[in-house]
Order: C-alpha cells, then structure tokens, then sequence
C-alpha cells in the first residue's frame, strides 16, 4: 500500500545523541525549526526513517512503512547545557544554530560534524548541545573527560566565545547512555531495532 506507514515516539530517560539507520545507511535528521527550537515535525514524505529527536523532552520520533527495518543508534559524547545573556531571537538573528556549532568547532578545534545541537529554548537563552566522539574512538571515555576539560577550562578562561555572555554551564559524559563524569544516571540501551510487517 502506497503511503502507508507508522510514526512511532521513543521517549528516553536523559538527554543523549541518536542515529537512525535503514539497511545500514544513515538517514539525515530532519532539519532544524528555530519556531519549536528542535528539528522539524516528521513529514512523512522522506520515506522509512525519517526521525527528530527533541533535546529536554528527550524523544525521538520516527517514521517506519511496511517491511521496513530500523536501527536506532545512540553516540557517545559530552552533553553541555549552556546559558547565555541573550534572548532566543537574538540567538537566531546572529546565525542560529549553525553558527553555534561552528563557535563550538572551533574553540575546541575538532569538525563540526561532532557537534550536534539538541535543543534550544527560553531562560536567558538555553542550547543544550552534544559533542561526539568519533564512531571509531577505541578510547570513548578518555576522549570524552580531554574533551569535557577543553570545553570547562575554556568556559573558565572566557575564551569560549559562543555569540554572547556565558552565564551558566552544567557538563555531562555520555557513554553507552551512562554519565561517565559525573555518574550515576539511568542506563539506556545503545540499540533498538524495529521492523512494521509486510
């Protein structure tokens, strides 16, 4: 049946960085919606596994047809809650998220495909972003405490200049789901595979 499918709601326990792949490719989130500070509403138009996941709410949404299978995978990296003197139209106004994550690129000088914003919302302005690591990294949790010290000695040296005023922080690492800076949190499973019949 042409047009038929599913769009399934994932809820999580805790903020984290998830891919959604079918037959082994990943597919591309959708794109980011400055109007509900999250990527955007599934369209279902893109086809099995289209998905968003919304950072605070902590869901993913994720669209499956007939016969379709899924693999929903989750990255490891350190999540950061920043807070800054700001509104949220000014933040969009001076380029959005985009050039958030190119700010955050380059003051830890890593790529920007590693930084992955989540959420974006009101209380000055509040960005909850994640920095992943590398999905080869054989050492996870020693890049993730090199790369949560990088990113609070620059936040104390105030030369992590991100568009505006930092005004408060909260660091975590994220591994397999589980707070490796600052445990515990509750676990949650690295994969979840789920198949609509024919």
């Amino acid at each position: 049946m042409t047009g038929a499918g599913v769009e399934l709601k994932v809820q999580y326990p805790e903020s984290g960085a998830y891919e959604v792949y079918v037959n082994n490719v990943e597919i591309t989130i959708n794109s980011w919606d400055a109007s509900l500070g999250a990527p955007g509403v599934l369209t279902k138009d893109k086809g099995c596994g289209e998905y968003r996941y919304v950072g605070v709410k902590n869901y993913l949404d994720v669209y499956m047809t007939p016969g379709c299978e899924i693999e929903i995978r989750k990255r490891d990296g350190v999540l950061t809650n920043v807070r800054m003197e700001w509104t949220v139209a000014e933040f969009y106004a001076d380029g959005g998220t985009d050039k958030f994550a190119d700010r955050v690129a380059a003051a830890l000088g890593i790529h920007k495909s590693r930084v992955k914003v989540v959420a974006v919302y009101e209380g000055s302005v509040k960005v909850q972003y994640l920095v992943m690591a590398e999905k080869t990294d054989a050492n996870v949790a020693t890049t993730l405490t090199v790369l949560s010290t990088s990113i609070e000695s620059k936040i104390l040296a105030t030369n992590y200049y991100l568009g505006a005023k930092i005004i408060g922080v909260d660091i975590a690492g994220i591994q397999n789901g589980i707070d490796i800076l600052n445990p515990p949190v509750i676990a949650s499973t690295t994969s979840s595979v789920a198949v609509i019949g024919d």
